[in-house]
């Protein structure tokens, strides 16, 4: 047998078993994806789409007219902010403890969103490139840091 025939071999007898685990073990997958219920239904979705449409508006008219009269946040708008911002499917595969943090670090503001992202990206990178990074950052060239070698910071 070839190694392309012993491959294949050995992922058809994995496939029976990655099927039974899917259908009986895992109902959520992460980041967002889970078993289809019938809350997922489109007509189920469209007969609450009303009441959440209702709910939006109300939601965004309390809180513009805070801000106008110059309210501090509180804590649920601190929340959906930071949801908006980072995107419900990091969000949800967030733990509580990350969520705490993003909140605390009002990432609904562009400056720390960035600042955020940028710390991200750092952390994805090898200790080496890490060093580099912040020996550029403090001559003030992090961002062209990552415009030489990383695709996330080539658009700006």
């Amino acid at each position: 047998l070839t190694s392309s025939e012993k491959k294949k071999q050995q992922q058809e007898a994995l496939r029976p078993i990655i099927a039974e685990l899917v259908e009986n073990e895992f109902d959520n997958f992460g980041a967002g994806y889970h078993k289809p219920t019938w809350k997922d239904l489109l007509v189920v979705r469209l007969v609450k789409m009303p009441v959440s449409l209702a709910q939006g508006v109300w939601w965004n008219t309390l809180y513009f007219v805070n801000r106008a009269r110059g309210v501090p946040l509180t804590k649920e708008e601190r929340e959906v902010l930071t949801r908006r911002a980072v995107g419900e499917v990091h969000w949800v595969s967030s733990t509580p403890d990350e969520q705490q943090e993003m909140i605390m670090l009002d990432l609904w503001v562009p400056a720390n969103m960035a600042d955020w992202e940028e710390e991200k990206a750092v952390k994805l990178m090898s200790a080496g490139d890490q060093k580099r990074y912040r020996r550029m950052k403090k001559k003030g060239k992090g961002k062209e840091f990552f415009s030489e070698d990383y695709e996330i910071f080539k658009d700006e």
